[in-house]
Parts: structure tokens; C-alpha cells; sequence
């Protein structure tokens, strides 16, 4: 495994995804160039994420508050994703 290819795939894979995106460090110079308060830049960065997250968030509220509903509806958007 060490030697194999999948090895450094999952490497380039772990750094492409654990980086911040050139979106996230834009977002960053913004607020900082503002020279705003800090705790208005510290609001202005919190409701950045939640904007950004919030194709992740909603499912997982949506799991925490219904988990069987969101689970027959993820798993017919996978069905319908994977027949086409």
C-alpha cells in the first residue's frame, strides 16, 4: 500500500480537502480589510460559514430532528442520482 498509487491519492485528496479554499481566504481578506470592529468581523466570519455550510448543515439538523424521514430522503436523492 505504501508503494501503490492510492497512497498518494489519498494524500492529494487530504490536502485538497483540508486547506481552506481560495473562497474562505477571499472572504478572510475582506473582513479583515474592513477594518471593522472585531467583533463585527468575528460576526461577519460566523455568518460567512453558516452561508457556506449550509448545504451541509441542513441535512444534519434535518437527521438530528427526523433521522428515518432523512434517511428514506437521502436515500431516494442516491437512487435518483445514481440511475441517471
Amino acid at each position: 500500500l505504501l508503494n501503490g498509487r492510492s497512497l498518494w491519492v489519498a494524500v492529494v485528496a487530504g490536502l485538497g480537502s483540508a486547506l481552506p479554499s481560495v473562497d474562505y481566504l477571499a472572504a478572510l481578506a475582506v473582513i479583515l480589510a474592513s477594518r471593522a470592529s472585531a467583533l463585527t468581523q468575528i460576526g461577519a466570519l460566523v455568518v460567512f460559514n453558516l452561508t457556506a455550510f449550509t448545504f451541509v448543515e441542513i441535512p444534519l439538523l434535518a437527521y438530528l430532528l427526523a433521522p428515518d424521514a432523512t434517511r428514506r430522503w437521502v436515500n431516494g436523492l442516491n437512487s435518483w442520482v445514481r440511475s441517471r
